[in-house]
């Protein structure tokens, strides 16, 4: 699963993606915009969609992915 966001300022308005790809090849994805926030919860938020929309899909376990600018956050809360 990778997931993103993105915000038009900081805070400003925002919109996520996430996409999911099987082992087997299929791929599936979402995007939406979310209320307007900071760029790091928003990058929390496609997370906790991701998962939803994965677990809702059936998945059980698997990964994910961010980019780069948010593993900071990602490492100290975990």
């Amino acid at each position: 699963m990778y997931v993103d966001a993105a915000c038009a300022g900081d805070p400003g308005a925002c919109g996520i993606g996430v996409f999911l790809k099987h082992p087997s090849g299929e791929v599936e994805r979402i995007s939406k915009r979310i209320t307007s926030t900071h760029i790091h919860a928003a990058e929390f938020v496609a997370l906790k969609e991701g998962i939803a929309f994965a677990h809702a899909k059936g998945y059980r376990e698997g990964r994910f992915f961010y980019r780069f600018p948010t593993c900071g956050p990602i490492r100290e809360y975990w």
